[in-house]
């Protein structure tokens, strides 16, 4: 809603009074335009008065004089005899303008006003530019005129000043003729006049140019002669926004004084309307760039596979694609609120006649704050039943509050019926397995519960490395089920490093039945110190015996230092979004990339080229890819390809791409957006389950060969667990030994990380610094220097590191409280179990 004239002068003044000038100017015209557009002579008066008594009050009098004189106009208009009087008595520095103003007739003043309407009429540049110099060479009666503005980059040289509009009075027709043009001053103008009137900023009047004046020697002057020249600066807010350049090559002194003063009154609405037009192209621009960026995130949304809609806090729809629309089954957005949803869209619980709690909706929880990811909900439909995964998140305003919830789904049908089918072919198998084992049963299950009873993890594998057997002591420490363990590549579950992966395998292969110990990961992400022997039997297979050390290592880890803690985040996994430019020369230009490719690919979109996606795609799969997209992307059809990638890690993916086209008429070239998801494990899983077919013959073959190699193998296992607790009871007694000897030392002991964070401290130590043993863990040591001395200590400890004996040094140490008391410190480097540096003192 528009504000009044009142209104705005109103927070003009407040602006004036809290010294926010700019805000306050900015009010003043606004208030003037306003009262102009609704016809308000009275308010406009009032306003042209207040702004001259702002800018008196500040010093500018160029500015002060044109606005006391625009009030005596209007209130010369209104009759108002008695305000008249006020303004020429308050003001006496401007009477003689005043006074000159006075005697203007009524039809050159309504001329001037006129004039001033209709520059401020007009709000395009070019159309501005045009009527600006129509009305101002009707009104200067020049014979030739120039407008003259800025290019990209302002300055004070008329390098960067060219003619924007040029007019011209047609001696035989008298008509104006008005071009517009960007041209450059020295070819066309006097380059002094202009240069002068850029460096002072004040208007320059010459009734005889080539006899007069300082601007005799210009050489445009000289050559075409001139007579009469004016040039009149454009100022608003005291910035030059351009120059108006008058002449006449007819008659000298043309440009009288009173001319002169209509020029600048114009000027000045000129400048502002000029400023104005010059805003509203850049709006423009901007709405412009604005809806191109719209039209491109349309077209993405509108192109992905899955569905997305947008709903307000009353869970109505703002937005909706394409594929949401399709899996909705409406044609637009429907007017439904949050606890309307179940009941039209038939929203039910997976599996159930129940229809989704309202709490629970995915909507309902974004609302809350929350994002949210569920794959158990239904739509029923008239003709199916489509289940849907679905992610909400909740967008939030600058406060905190939710202002409105985007919602991702997609229809996991094939998802649910594939996991029906494995779950199928497992019941199968279990049923041909029990079938199949049936006649052994008797004597493999007291063999079975002494291998699901030792207080030790056994692992089974056949002679292709395949996991055969695990025991409940394996599922207890791991994690990890017999089923999952053969789905996949376990020793990569469980051991990520490339590193440590080859010891272990050696280790297997090697089969010595040494013990050797590894760091080996949990199904919960954990890690476990373990330690594996492995033993192989007569037919080829192999047993790996482990047990969970953590106990021990943490034992030993207490000795040295404290116990690493590893990490490792796992990212979920996100699909490829991509969308490229595709030209009829075959160049891929790339537009947008999301960061899911660096989860399906292994690059960073900066990274991930079309020449390094060519480059890691297997040439057999290649050629049939290009060739499938070569015939699809013409032709606007949407394609599903399946094809093999080497991930930046060196794997080999299985990657399905779902790929679009349309041809864009202004870029000359297909839009293509690409969907890329890896169902690397859903192959894996296809794969494991045609192999688990034929792993069960082999299986019921050995089995009886196995149970009588476990029967002499768990003899061997109770002397192993013997010698282990004694070596644990060994631990403990020494572990014990270093506590008493290191707390009730008569001397002070601590131990620090190479950057000197205290790990442990003795009673000693923790008695000359007048604090508990407990409070000094954790902390610096170097808090308990004099500051005066910490630099030279932090450069001793970081030398120690390249040292390979201990070195003693004198300083001081700080207690809580007390002064600072002189001691001698020996420190030595020591390595922990990880191999990180310690400094023992």
């Amino acid at each position: 809603m528009s504000k009044s004239p009142s209104h705005l002068l109103a927070e003009a003044e407040k602006a004036q009074v809290l010294g926010k000038f700019t805000e306050a100017e900015e009010y003043y015209e606004q208030a003037i335009d306003t009262a102009k557009a609704n016809g308000s002579l009275q308010t406009e008066a009032l306003a042209y008065e207040l702004a001259a008594k702002f800018y008196l009050e500040r010093g500018r009098l160029r500015f002060a004089q044109n606005y006391i004189k625009e009030a005596h106009y209007a209130y010369t208009r209104l009759d108002a005899r008695a305000k008249i009087k006020e303004l020429e008595t308050q003001y006496p520095q401007l009477r003689s303008e005043l006074s000159a103003a006075d005697s203007h007739t009524s039809t050159d003043l309504e001329a001037v006003i006129r004039a001033n309407q209709a520059i401020a009429s007009e709000i395009e540049l070019e159309r501005s530019l045009s009527v600006l110099m129509k009305i101002l060479i009707e009104n200067a009666q020049a014979q030739t005129g120039y407008l003259i503005l800025p290019c990209q980059t302002a300055s004070t040289s008329t390098e960067k000043w060219a003619i924007a509009a040029s007019g011209t009075i047609d001696i035989a027709t008298n008509e104006q003729i008005i071009v517009l043009q960007s041209l450059a001053i020295a070819d066309h103008l006097p380059a002094s006049v202009i240069d002068y009137v850029i460096q002072t900023l004040e208007s320059v009047v010459v009734d005889d140019a080539t006899r007069e004046g300082n601007f005799i020697n210009d050489t445009y002057i000289q050559q075409h002669q001139t007579k009469s020249i004016l040039c009149v600066p454009l100022l608003h807010q005291e910035e030059l926004l351009g120059i108006v350049y008058l002449e006449n090559n007819i008659t000298n002194g043309v440009f009288t004084k009173e001319q002169l003063k209509v020029i600048k009154l114009l000027s000045a609405q000129a400048a502002i309307s000029l400023h104005n037009a010059k805003l509203y192209n850049q709006l423009r621009e901007s709405e412009q760039q604005l809806r191109t960026r719209e039209h491109r995130l349309n077209q993405i949304l509108e192109a992905m596979p899955i569905g997305v809609t947008a709903h307000n806090t009353n869970g109505e729809f703002i937005y909706s694609n394409l594929k949401a629309q399709q899996l909705l089954g409406i044609t637009a957005p429907l007017e439904v609120t949050t606890e309307q949803l179940l009941q039209v869209f038939q929203v039910y619980q997976a599996g159930s006649d129940q229809l989704y709690p309202t709490d629970q909706l995915p909507i309902v929880r974004a609302f809350a704050g929350e994002s949210v990811k569920i794959d158990d909900m239904e739509l029923r439909q008239a003709d199916k039943t489509v289940p849907l995964e679905v992610l909400t998140t909740p967008i939030f305003d600058e406060t905190g509050a939710v202002i409105y919830a985007i919602t991702a789904f997609t229809d996991i049908t094939e998802r649910k019926q594939a996991q029906k089918l494995l779950a199928k072919y497992n019941q199968t198998l279990e049923a041909q397995i029990a079938e199949r084992t049936e006649t052994l049963q008797q004597q493999h299950e007291i063999l079975q519960t002494l291998f699901d009873h030792m207080p030790v993890m056994l692992k089974l594998r056949d002679q292709t490395g395949q996991t055969v057997l695990i025991n409940r002591e394996y599922e207890r420490v791991l994690g990890w089920s017999l089923r999952e363990i053969r789905e996949s590549d376990s020793l990569a579950k469980c051991y990520p490093d490339l590193e440590q992966r080859q010891r272990v395998e050696e280790h297997i292969q090697a089969a010595t039945g040494k013990w050797q110990d590894f760091k080996t990961r949990c199904r919960d992400d954990r890690y476990v110190d373990t330690t594996w022997a492995n033993i192989r039997l007569s037919n080829g297979w192999t047993v790996g015996i482990g047990q969970d050390i953590s106990d021990r290592k943490q034992l030993e880890a207490a000795l040295q230092a404290s116990k690493a803690k590893l990490k490792d985040i796992l990212n979920s996994a996100q699909a490829s979004i991509a969308s490229f430019r595709v030209y009829p020369d075959g160049t891929w230009e790339p537009d947008y990339h999301s960061t899911g490719c660096e989860t399906v690919f292994g690059y960073t979109p900066q990274e991930f080229t079309p020449a390094v996606w060519s480059s890691r795609v297997p040439a057999e799969d290649l050629a049939a890819i290009i060739e499938q997209r070569s015939t699809a992307i013409p032709k606007g059809e949407a394609l599903t390809v399946e094809y093999r990638f080497y991930h930046k890690n060196g794997s080999l993916r299985w990657i399905t791409e779902t790929l679009t086209s349309r041809w864009d008429q202004v870029g000359g070239c297909w839009v293509v957006t690409m969907v890329a998801v890896d169902i690397t494990a859903h192959k894996q899983a296809e794969q494991a389950l045609q192999e688990a077919y034929r792993k069960l013959e082999e299986y019921s073959t050995n089995q009886e060969a196995v149970n009588q190699e476990l029967q002499r193998t768990l003899e061997d296992l109770q002397v192993l667990e013997e010698e282990r607790q004694e070596q644990n009871h060994q631990l403990l007694i020494e572990q014990q030994r270093y506590r008493d000897l290191f707390n009730f030392a008569p001397d002070g002991y601590l131990v620090t990380d190479a950057q000197g964070r205290i790990l442990e401290a003795n009673h000693a130590i923790a008695t000359l610094l007048s604090v508990e043993s407990g409070f000094l863990t954790g902390k610096l040591l170097v808090s308990f220097i004099p500051a005066s001395a910490r630099r030279a200590f932090r450069t001793q400890l970081n030398h120690l590191s390249s040292l390979p004996d201990k070195q003693t040094w004198e300083l001081s140490l700080q207690p809580r409280q007390g002064e600072p008391f002189p001691v001698e410190i020996t420190v030595a480097p020591v390595r922990d179990a990880q191999n990180s540096l310690l400094y023992v003192g």
